[in-house]
């Protein structure tokens, strides 16, 4: 295991839950009598598949008593780890000289291949997840997520987040939304095929290539293509009436309005997606500073006139020789 210094979660500025109050405990008292929905997961059982109710704030060492702990060595899950351990690997020095820091120049430069996060442990365990628990959080995440026996279940967004992190796990966010949403989609595409199956005998163009015995068709080619029957192409004429009937126009009305209502909604679903895991304002609270330009003007700091913090600061001379540069390529380039 790894134990990872407090000062770096201060730095990151993660949220954690607080204490929860009374009225959540309420709420989740008169949650536990409502009936059970057989697409949900059983969350009594496996309690890590969902993240309490309760009120989150940037972690701090100082007030370290307000956070639930029960374990610190389990405290951070494992998304915030990797990039805890990401966040130091970016401001490690490797050689002496202003440029000589970071994973990503040692990956430029041909001094690692790849770095990525590894696993927590295997997602594999001859227990059984239910008598003995899981294992691990990838162990569950395999059971009632990747699994083909939860195909139906809905997804642990809250354990895809803690395993995967933020950006995962609003992608698959999105993908479960999108995929619920194409049912309606899908139900009126079936009606509309069905009514092409209901309608084929009626359809007076299919009718007409059918019974044209008569009319002989134009070969394709000039030298080794035949003359063909109007008659030869009635499978093809019934099989395009399927997909192209007169309630085609309805789905592709329909269709147009399915996309409107899709991305509206995947808006309030992300609002509360973004409430719920403190996503909201997030790049202007997480912003940081880029590792190589930190490193190189450490020394000359002063103070932030917004946060009251000292950063780094670029001389304006610097800037300004900067600017006349990129200003003359510009104007040679016009």
């Amino acid at each position: 295991k790894c134990l990872f210094p407090f000062k770096y979660i201060g730095i990151v500025k993660f949220a954690f839950p607080f204490v929860s109050c009374r009225i959540e405990k309420e709420l989740s008292r008169f949650r536990g009598w409502l009936p059970r929905k057989p697409m949900s997961l059983d969350k009594e059982r496996l309690p890590d598949l969902e993240e309490n109710n309760c009120y989150t704030a940037p972690f701090s060492q100082q007030r370290i008593h307000h956070f639930i702990i029960h374990n610190k060595d389990t405290f951070f899950n494992n998304a915030t780890r990797s990039r805890i351990v990401h966040h130091i690997l970016q401001r490690v020095k490797y050689e002496e000289g202003k440029n000589k820091v970071g994973l990503n120049r040692l990956l430029t430069n041909g001094s690692y291949e790849a770095a990525f996060p590894l696993h927590e442990g295997s997602y594999k365990n001859k227990n059984s997840i239910r008598s003995h628990g899981a294992e691990n959080h990838r162990h569950l995440l395999y059971k009632c997520w990747a699994s083909w026996g939860a195909w139906y279940k809905y997804q642990p967004l809250d354990l895809i987040r803690r395993y995967f992190g933020e950006k995962i796990g609003l992608y698959f966010a999105w993908l479960g939304w999108y995929t619920g949403m194409l049912f309606p989609a899908a139900f009126i595409g079936l009606f509309v095929f069905l009514y092409g199956i209901a309608t084929l005998n009626y359809c007076q163009v299919s009718k007409e290539i059918c019974q044209a015995t008569e009319i002989i068709m134009c070969p394709i080619c000039d030298k080794y293509c035949p003359f063909m029957r109007l008659s030869d192409s009635c499978i093809y004429a019934k099989v395009t009436h399927l997909f192209d009937n007169g309630a085609t126009v309805f789905f592709a009305v329909f269709m147009a309005v399915w996309a409107t209502v899709f991305l509206e909604f995947w808006k309030r679903r992300r609002a509360v997606i973004a409430y719920d895991w403190d996503l909201i304002d997030w790049e202007e609270e997480e912003e940081e500073i880029r590792p190589q330009f930190e490193a190189k003007y450490s020394k000359k700091e002063r103070m932030n006139p917004i946060s009251g913090k000292p950063e780094p600061y670029q001389a304006f001379a610097d800037k300004c020789s900067r600017m006349i540069v990129s200003a003359s390529g510009i104007f040679f380039m016009v």
